[in-house]
């Protein structure tokens, strides 16, 4: 009888223990996106310039050992083209370039719409690091903090974990009210996620493979 009793007791404890772990909240970054950009995964961007307004998609061609993805942009600004960046630039440039241009671009000194490894691994060591934005002079940004975007991954709205630079003075170091920008917060993947100055640029969706 007493066994009886002890075992229906243990029952007991282990059906409110599973009541328990079920009922415990979801680990932080359940419901955040996790994706490892390949062939054929494809971004959209919304752009705003002056007043213009008007979209982009990028196509994923190869991440590594170079990158190389192909573009269009949709109406009212219709264009199209490929880039192919050279490793040197993937792993080290400091030019980052937003504004695409049509046709063929084969390039070694820039990186559009990511940062590079050496740029990516400045901000997660020191907090900072120099950028010349579409070839502009060269700016301070700061790391300012960890951030999450929401944006549509394969029909599904879900949480990027980002890093959000701010522009800063390059000899007080301050923080100015200027161009500011949010990148994946992955060193495989730096990809730029929005970006504010004279051109506006947010991902909106990311979709493919």
């Amino acid at each position: 009888m007493q066994f009886q009793i002890r075992t229906y007791i243990l029952n007991i404890f282990r059906l409110l223990l599973l009541v328990f772990v079920f009922l415990l909240p979801a680990p932080a970054g359940y419901s955040q996106a996790r994706f490892k950009p390949e062939r054929g995964t494809t971004f959209l961007y919304t752009v705003k310039q002056g007043e213009e307004t008007y979209e982009f998609d990028v196509m994923v061609k190869l991440m590594m050992p170079y990158r190389s993805f192909q573009f269009h942009t949709h109406h009212p600004k219709t264009m199209q083209g490929e880039y192919n960046i050279a490793n040197p630039a993937v792993k080290g440039t400091d030019v980052l370039i937003l504004e695409l241009q049509d046709g063929i671009n084969n390039i070694s000194s820039g990186m559009p719409l990511w940062l590079s490894m050496r740029a990516f691994a400045e901000l997660s060591d020191s907090g900072k690091t120099l950028l010349s934005i579409n070839e502009s002079a060269l700016t301070l940004f700061k790391n300012t903090g960890k951030t999450k975007v929401k944006v549509k991954l394969k029909g599904v709205i879900k949480s990027l974990n980002c890093l959000k630079l701010t522009e800063a003075d390059k000899f007080t170091g301050k923080l100015i009210k200027g161009r500011e920008l949010v990148v994946v917060n992955d060193p495989a993947n730096p990809l730029v996620v929005s970006y504010k100055g004279k051109l506006n640029l947010k991902l909106k969706e990311i979709s493919g493979k």
